[in-house]
């Protein structure tokens, strides 16, 4: 049974580090989130997405139909939007996209951070003392 002031605690915890990650996090399109997250979620909603390489020219030419899984298929470049041929991140990710736009990105990302602290309360709870 958690007691009041436990709760209470995690709560606080909870916001503090939901604030935290929201802070933290760095945009939608640096590092990882750009072609293993943001472009396949943005795909899913129906919004275009165009990759420039360093020398500005496009790097990927979607026409999307608004057809899945059609409009996540790239048959002249890479195979697929998302470079790694995974879509659960996407999939997790489109609805925070098509509420929020890329809010929804920083939205998800802090609440993945923030879940860590009740997650991690709850394993401890459950733990065996030796």
């Amino acid at each position: 049974m958690i007691h009041r002031y436990e709760g209470r605690a995690v709560a606080i915890l909870f916001g503090i580090t939901l604030l935290a990650g929201l802070l933290r996090f760095e945009g939608a399109t640096q590092g990882y989130w750009d072609t293993y997250i943001t472009a396949p979620a943005a795909v899913l909603t129906g919004h275009s997405v165009d990759f420039t390489l360093k020398d500005g020219s496009s790097a990927w030419h979607p026409s999307l139909s608004h057809v899945l899984p059609d409009d996540l298929v790239d048959r002249d470049g890479f195979g697929i939007v998302t470079k790694d041929q995974r879509i659960g991140g996407p999939l997790l990710a489109a609805p925070f996209f098509a509420a929020f736009g890329l809010f929804g990105m920083r939205l998800l990302f802090g609440l993945s951070v923030a879940l860590i602290i009740p997650a991690g309360f709850l394993a401890a709870r459950q733990a065996p003392i030796a």
